[in-house]
């Protein structure tokens, strides 16, 4: 069972006056979304443009250096003693191979 709440007169009008004012801002939003709906649909799809990479001609420092350390990385788990722990990983196998036995 619900319990109705005593409201003013006063505070009434201003309800009603904040719902009137709701539903007419509800209305101009949704003529506003339907208006911007036909217009997306009107417009003819845009064709992407191709991605463009740019390759610099050699190897930046930075980019030699990393190599290096992941190279040196990858030969020190692959040592003793716990060498043998790394090379179970699938995922250290593919790394030295493709760092370790594709660079020499």
């Amino acid at each position: 069972m619900r319990r109705e709440h005593f409201v003013p007169e006063p505070a009434r009008a201003n309800l009603r006056m904040e719902n009137d004012l709701l539903k007419y801002e509800v209305l101009y939003l949704r003529r506003r979304v339907a208006a911007l709906q036909t217009e997306l649909a009107e417009r003819p799809e845009p064709v992407p443009e191709p991605e463009v990479v740019v390759v610099p001609a050699e190897p930046s420092p930075r980019l030699i250096a990393a190599e290096k350390d992941l190279m040196w990385l990858l030969r020190r788990l692959d040592a003793p003693p716990l060498g043998w722990v790394a090379r179970r990983r699938s995922g250290f196998r593919n790394l030295r191979h493709r760092w370790i036995e594709g660079a020499e």
